[in-house]
């Protein structure tokens, strides 16, 4: 009786879709979380040292939006610039998905 448990949870799981996409192929739905991921990406990309970025804290950025997109990422973040000082910026982001794919809509920074 044990083994039909084991052996019926193995395939249920074998044949559940995915937590990204349904079985059906509809597109993958966002969070706002991962919105956010994808910003910090995007900003890292415009840094001189990239590696100096310490992100604010998710429960400390506002991010608006639904699955459907677009989101909007307000938040801020610590780095160096040129010179090697250590700068607080503030960013607004607007991504967008399609699919699994991430596309910057507009980034803009506040000193």
């Amino acid at each position: 009786m044990l083994i039909c448990a084991v052996v019926f949870a193995v395939s249920f799981r074998a044949y559940t879709p995915s937590d990204r996409e349904s079985a059906a192929g509809t597109p993958p739905s966002h969070t706002a979380f991962e919105a956010n991921l994808e910003c910090h990406q995007f900003v890292k990309d415009r840094l001189k040292a990239p590696s100096s970025a310490k992100f604010s804290d998710f429960s400390d950025s506002l991010v608006m939006g639904t699955s459907d997109g677009p989101y909007v990422v307000r938040s801020s973040l610590e780095s160096q610039n040129a010179l090697g000082v250590m700068l607080k910026t503030r960013y607004m982001c607007t991504v967008t998905f399609q699919g699994k794919d991430a596309h910057l809509s507009s980034l803009d920074f506040d000193n």
